[in-house]
């Protein structure tokens, strides 16, 4: 132990633990996901937003920020297969290897730059994550919600990474990993609202419980319900898509995180 001028022993300084490293403060409210008071404004301002034109361009710039540009941001991503439509209910051919270390090669993929609800549905439905065998819980009753977050994020250009060098990243680590990691990758947190514009604009959108004690994972659907609430698609408590945030989560107290 190295000592001070004054002969005595100093102790080498302590590394702070994951909890005690600085965070950026929640900004939303318990019941941040459920859908606005009034959902006929929210359509409204839905339908009158534009991220097509140079106004809503500017707007997503600063909901972003300056983040890393992808290398891939300018290249146009692979057209969706001609005459396919996913359901959601069958996954796409070769979609179901049950290997949690096995890459998929999706046939439908986006880039950042290149978004658009059609191509983020479909890269979401493409996975069938509640009939496919590759998402059915590590037993005993581990729910494989990384997996499905890291195949959905890969092929949408954003990856939520399965490895971290030779670390297999688990369920809790790929939580703390969008947390503390995700912001220098491209994924920054936002609110509820902003949430929902990039997943109505196509950008990928993730969720999961405020309350870092629950590891759980689910992606953030294009618009809303039937009932006015958000929907989301997850390997977590429940399985499936069009799920509502507390089927899925067991909470509605969420962070979201998204990637353009």
């Amino acid at each position: 132990m190295a000592q001070t001028p004054s002969g005595k022993d100093q102790k080498p300084p302590r590394t702070p633990t994951a909890h005690e490293l600085p965070q950026a403060p929640a900004r939303t409210s318990t019941g941040a996901f459920l859908a606005p008071t009034d959902p006929g404004t929210f359509r409204r301002e839905n339908l009158a937003s534009s991220f097509g034109d140079d106004e809503g361009r500017r707007r997503m710039d600063s909901l972003i920020g300056g983040g890393q540009r992808s290398p891939l941001a300018d290249a146009p991503p692979p057209p969706l297969p001609k005459g396919v439509t996913f359901d959601g209910l069958t996954p796409a051919p070769g979609m179901d290897a049950r290997e949690s270390w096995r890459a998929l090669n999706a046939p439908v993929q986006g880039r950042e730059g290149h978004r658009s609800p059609a191509v983020y549905s479909q890269a979401i439905l493409q996975f069938a994550v509640g009939s496919n065998p590759r998402y059915d819980p590590d037993p005993p009753d581990k729910p494989r919600a990384h997996l499905f977050l890291w195949d959905v994020t890969r092929a949408l250009g954003a990856e939520i990474p399965r490895f971290v060098g030779p670390l297999e990243l688990n369920l809790a680590q790929t939580c703390d990993w969008i947390r503390h990691e995700g912001p220098m990758r491209g994924w920054r947190r936002v609110d509820p609202r902003q949430a929902r514009e990039a997943a109505g604009a196509g950008m990928p959108v993730v969720l999961m419980p405020r309350d870092i004690k629950l590891k759980l994972l689910a992606v953030l659907l294009p618009g809303l319900g039937p009932d006015g609430h958000p929907r989301v698609s997850a390997a977590a408590k429940k399985r499936g898509n069009g799920l509502t945030v507390y089927e899925a989560l067991g909470t509605v107290g969420v962070e979201a995180f998204l990637h353009a």
